[in-house]
């Protein structure tokens, strides 16, 4: 009778036991059905963000390519603005002018080329030597004055 109440004793634990193990298992079960519904849930979200990505990516590299052409335009812009200033500039003209007479002293004259031949026709004209020494210093003086222009001066006008 011992023998039997051990063994009813026993069976009465093991079927605690199970019972604790079933609703452990079936908790568990339920926890495997949420994540598998969240694991679908990002898996979907996942998918979504790497086609919002790919979009996002072809937009800034287009952008890129806008802005690449802007700066061009820009700078091509900017450039032309320069050159127009400093052209306009008085200083600027009266520098070039310096050096367009000293030129035509030296006989250096739209049409003629060094050494006294016409490109028109083909004429010789002899050279003074005396006359080219004393005109060379005022070439070296008109374009030693327009190298050293202020050129970011131009553009503050009574700086």
């Amino acid at each position: 009778m011992v023998a039997a109440t051990n063994w009813v004793f026993h069976a009465d634990v093991n079927e605690t036991q199970l019972k604790a193990l079933q609703g452990a298992i079936a908790s568990i079960r339920e926890e495997l059905c949420d994540s598998e519904v969240e694991c679908r849930l990002l898996s979907e979200q996942n998918c979504i963000v790497a086609c919002e990505k790919a979009a996002l990516e072809d937009h800034v590299a287009t952008l890129e390519v806008q802005i690449k052409k802007l700066k061009s335009q820009m700078l091509e812009k900017g450039v032309v603005h320069v050159i127009n200033k400093v052209i306009e500039s008085t200083k600027f003209s009266s520098e070039i002018q310096g050096v367009r007479k000293a030129c035509g002293v030296l006989g250096f004259e739209k049409g003629k080329q060094l050494g006294g031949c016409s490109t028109i026709s083909d004429e010789f004209e002899a050279l003074d030597p005396v006359r080219f020494a004393r005109r060379d210093e005022e070439v070296d003086i008109a374009l030693t004055s327009l190298a050293e222009i202020d050129f970011a001066g131009l553009f503050h006008p009574g700086s």
